[in-house]
């Protein structure tokens, strides 16, 4: 409830600032890319492949076992998604020409938005690492933290549009800012419940994509990447 309220207000705050312009229409379009991307590798694989593989770990194994499995395909995340992050901020020209060919007959237009899909594809690697951060605490039965994530988000971007649009010689980087700092504090706000259940990031990841559960998980996200 209070992530959909924020939302509403994100969304009355950039209509104000921005009405629409078409910085707003770059924003959106260069912003829907990594979106996408975060519904297929962060939500779907939370919800089809972490939960129910920490699930199993912790049945099986006890909370050390689910521990060593979250941390393992914890970091194989990190390294694929960054993979993916680096390719889509190359490629950003080539996919602003898939997704928007219409932009083609306005050249800044399509060079503003090709600039801004390049600046917010790291979004995905954080949402991408709190949704892995979500799977872990819904599988230890902690549910606060995650759902107050995307409150963060809203909270992020009213905050730098508010302060920032104004000052910015392109003020659509305030949108840009405000998404990062909200991915980033979206994963932030669930440390501290992480380091409750006695899980991190930190250890050796020697012969991580060799773990059962990555390659569990690996198999599980190709119905959601397909679908």
């Amino acid at each position: 409830l209070a992530s959909r309220v924020a939302g509403l207000a994100r969304d009355i705050v950039v209509g104000g600032v921005f009405g629409a312009s078409p910085a707003a229409d770059a924003f959106f379009v260069a912003f829907r890319i990594p979106n996408l991307f975060r519904r297929v590798v962060a939500e779907g694989a939370a919800s089809s492949a972490f939960v129910p593989v920490f699930t199993s770990e912790l049945t099986r194994g006890g909370p050390p076992a689910a521990a060593e499995a979250a941390r393992m395909v914890g970091i194989a995340a990190t390294l694929w998604l960054t993979v993916i992050v680096a390719v889509g901020m190359v490629c950003s020209d080539w996919v602003i020409a898939i997704f928007a060919p219409g932009f083609t007959t306005d050249p800044a237009k399509r060079a503003l938005t090709v600039e801004l899909t390049r600046l917010t594809f790291p979004y995905l690697l954080l949402v991408g690492l709190a949704a892995w951060a979500m799977g872990v605490l819904n599988t230890f039965r902690r549910f606060a933290a995650p759902a107050f994530g995307p409150v963060m988000l809203n909270l992020a971007i009213i905050a730098a549009v508010l302060t920032l649009a104004g000052r910015l010689e392109q003020p659509a980087h305030a949108l840009v800012i405000g998404v990062l700092a909200g991915g980033f504090l979206q994963f932030v706000v669930q440390w501290p419940s992480l380091r409750a259940v006695g899980v991190s990031l930190s250890g050796g990841g020697r012969g991580v994509f060799r773990h059962p559960a990555v390659r569990r998980v690996g198999r599980l996200l190709v119905p959601t990447v397909v679908g």
